[in-house]
């Protein structure tokens, strides 16, 4: 059984050569009920000091907490022995200053450092002007790199399988030269790699993220009326991965993560107006995605948890043609989208006794764009079908809910990605009767350096 808040008293000098001391306690503000050392006469030499957090929820210290106090001369050192977590935040091992120097603390804050000594008047003014006091930056807490961690895992279980109408369909029709109609797709599958940088709200955890999607599907059913109007409706699976590691500018200290999972869901659309003027469509999808996650931060134990949920979405966008040159005919087309991340996990309560809560689930992302396109085809094509469909589109993304993680009493959220602007460029090519391809990268940026990068590859083949 573990005991803690004991007080060592040492009457007389005390030397160490590289000893080593341990403290348990459960940590928490100034006021921590932790093992204290008294040194009543000098201290020589160097010692090693590990703290055990014994099931305390961690907090803001504003003085630290008062663990080796020595009466007599010093003339060594306290060494921290490895890592000081508790709650969100990593404590470390400082000396006092001042009165205090003969004190060692344990503090979760980064102590204010002096600002630069003022640039002296070059000039004496008749009334001499007392020279400014530097001011100090302000102290704040010391996160744990391993809550950007478990904030990149909620935000990628919510966000991997996200896709739109283009991103699982590229060139949604194609023209049959034999028949003289209009084909869909019925098998179709994409790839995706993206790599994503966010900061952390306070500034200090900095994560970056590599990931990969493979989605593929097919048309169960088919139905087509009159005024070119069909639908299609068809089921779609997937296995993604995403990997990342977030680093303390302010301890050094990093983590790393990793979630992988699989999807599994349907989809329809209704397509109305394909002809040389204009054309609309309405797509909606649902499916349920299944994780396992995992975090581990230097010198902790290794977490490992799972989360599971709903995502789904309703498209809309209307493309009308506002040019012709020859074989080419220029496209803009206004789209609209609205997504429900709901993919959820429970809490979790890390081997050193932080409890952990993610937030975030029923997020809605909004996105509002256009795209510009043209098709067309060289002469040589002319009875081969083959044409391609160059583009650029942009979009503005609004999320209603940041993604973040509660250790204990501390929230720790993502930074930048609530409102987020995106560019893309891509084609879409009918190589064959049967088969076409795109691809395209893109790119999202948000405040605080949020930034996502991404290059999809698809392939569909059609009867």
């Amino acid at each position: 059984q573990n005991t803690y808040g004991k007080l060592v008293t040492v009457s007389g000098n005390y030397t160490s050569n590289n000893g080593a001391l341990v403290f348990n306690g459960a940590l928490a503000d100034d006021n921590t009920v932790i093992d204290k050392l008294l040194i009543k006469g000098n201290y020589d030499g160097t010692t090693n000091v590990a703290v055990n957090n014994i099931g305390g929820i961690g907090a803001e210290t504003l003085n630290g907490i008062d663990i080796i106090s020595i009466d007599g001369n010093v003339n060594g050192s306290f060494k921290q022995a490895g890592r000081i977590v508790a709650g969100a935040y990593d404590y470390s091992l400082v000396r006092g200053e001042g009165a205090n120097e003969n004190h060692w603390y344990l503090t979760s804050q980064k102590q204010p450092t002096p600002g630069p000594d003022p640039v002296p008047t070059p000039e004496p003014t008749p009334t001499p002007t007392p020279e400014p006091t530097p001011v100090p930056k302000p102290s704040f807490n010391i996160l744990r790199p391993e809550a950007g961690s478990y904030v990149a895992n909620n935000y990628f279980s919510n966000t991997m399988f996200l896709n739109d109408f283009q991103d699982r369909s590229g060139e949604v029709k194609y023209f049959d030269p034999i028949s003289g109609t209009y084909k869909f797709s019925s098998l179709w599958m994409r790839q995706e790699g993206g790599h994503n940088r966010f900061n952390d709200s306070t500034g200090q955890l900095k994560t970056q993220s590599n990931r990969y999607v493979l989605q593929l599907g097919g048309d169960l059913f088919k139905w087509a009326g009159r005024d070119d109007e069909s639908i299609r409706i068809g089921i779609m699976g997937g296995y993604g991965n995403n990997h990342s590691r977030t680093h303390s500018s302010i301890t050094d200290y990093s983590s790393k993560a990793s979630v992988n999972g699989y999807s599994a869901g349907l989809y329809a659309t209704w397509i109305k107006g394909y002809d040389d003027k204009s054309w609309t469509y309405v797509d909606v999808w649902g499916q349920y995605s299944w994780f396992d996650n995992s975090v581990k931060g230097e010198q902790i134990s290794e977490e490992s948890y799972s989360s599971k949920g709903f995502t789904g979405s309703i498209e809309g966008g209307y493309a009308y043609k506002v040019g012709e040159s020859g074989r080419t005919s220029y496209w803009l087309q206004p789209v609209a989208q609205l997504a429900l991340m709901d993919v959820r996990t429970r809490n979790l309560n890390e081997k050193n006794g932080t409890n952990v809560s993610f937030n975030g689930s029923g997020n809605i992302m909004s996105r509002l764009g256009v795209r510009a396109y043209t098709n067309g085809h060289n002469k040589i094509d002319d009875n081969s079908g083959r044409t391609f469909e160059p583009y650029v589109e942009v979009n503005y993304i609004h999320n209603t809910k940041d993604f973040s993680v509660k250790m204990n009493n501390e929230t720790v959220s993502q930074s930048g990605a609530r409102n987020a602007f995106e560019a893309k460029v891509g084609v879409n090519g009918q190589l064959s009767e049967n088969t076409n391809v795109w691809v395209n990268v893109s790119q999202q940026v948000g405040s605080n350096s949020f930034s996502d990068s991404q290059a999809t590859l698809g392939i569909k083949y059609a009867f």
